[in-house]
Parts: structure tokens; sequence; C-alpha cells
């Protein structure tokens, strides 16, 4: 790796390479990776470990299931135990607690400790995403909103308060 005029650059370049030398950084013409610290828990961040304790990372770490996927938007949240990646092709990922609620987008209340791929989104592109504590919105490449998880107040935007454990559209504000 080569020293640049981007002090930033470079130390975010050799913390995410840190380790690893099989894999390099991308640079900002090929695509982005997905890189995460701090707080681990709820298996929300994609490394569950079988059998040992998983603390807090305190620099930048690949998240390993991604690598290699060209992420381009994340959405996740202070009080959101889910995460939502989207790749260059619109492909949705969700990774997480899922409690009851639906909110991961699969059709069932199963946690993920990996990021996997929203297969009911699979006819969509997806450009946009936002959570919630307990539900997530994504938007599509033609201006379509879809919603998934709780919705005690409304917050999918259904009009109506059952939770979506399978996408809703949402309804047309004017």
């Amino acid at each position: 790796m080569s020293a640049s005029t981007e002090p930033e650059k470079d130390a975010a370049a050799a913390a995410a390479t840190e380790g690893d030398e099989k894999t390099e950084a991308k640079d900002s013409g090929s695509g982005w990776e997905l890189l995460y610290c701090g707080g681990t828990s709820f298996d929300a961040m994609g490394r569950k470990v079988v059998g040992g304790a998983q603390g807090n990372l305190v620099s930048p770490t690949r998240l390993r299931p991604l690598v290699g996927v060209d992420i381009r938007f994340v959405a996740s949240g202070c009080t959101a135990c889910h995460c939502v990646a989207l790749d260059a092709g619109g492909k949705c990922y969700t990774w997480g607690r899922n409690e009851q609620k639906g909110q991961l987008g699969h059709g069932d209340t199963l946690l993920r400790n990996l990021p996997t791929v929203v297969s009911q989104l699979s006819k969509y592109k997806i450009i946009k995403a936002c959570v919630g504590r307990n539900h997530t919105v994504v938007v599509t490449d033609d201006g379509k909103s879809l919603s998934f998880g709780h919705n005690k107040h409304g917050q999918l935007g259904t009009g109506s308060l059952r939770n979506g454990w399978y996408l809703s559209l949402l309804i047309a504000c004017e």
C-alpha cells in the first residue's frame, strides 16, 4: 500500500487490512467494503463466535461475510439491533435481531447472525434503506418504498397497525 496525501484514508485502509494480507482494501473507484467497530452484542455484527467471547472491537474490522461484495449503503441505528447493507446491484442484506417482529424481511422471526440476502426483494433494485428499533424501510430505484417489521404505532406506513412479517408497499402520502 503506498502513502497518499490523505492520512485519514491511509489510516482506515491500514486498519482494514491489519491481519488480513490476502484481501486488500478497495479504492473509491472500485466499490466499498463494510468495516465495523465498537460493541458487538446480539450477533448484530455478523460475527458470532461459537463457544467464545465476542468482546468489543476497538479498531475498524472487515465484516468477513461481505468481503468481496461491493457495498454501497448501510443502515443501522443506535436503538436498532439489526443492520441492512445494499450492494451495487441493488441486493439487500439483513442481519441481527428479529425478535417476533420480522424486521429482517425474510418472512420469519429467526435471528440471523450473518448478512443474508432478502430474497423477497430480489425483483427490486434497492437503493436506500433505514431502520428503526424493530422495523425496516427500503426504497427501490423506481421510487417504491417497502417496509417490514414491528408496526404497533403505524411506523410501517401501511395504513394499519398489523406487524409486517412480509414486505408491505407504503401507502402514498399526498
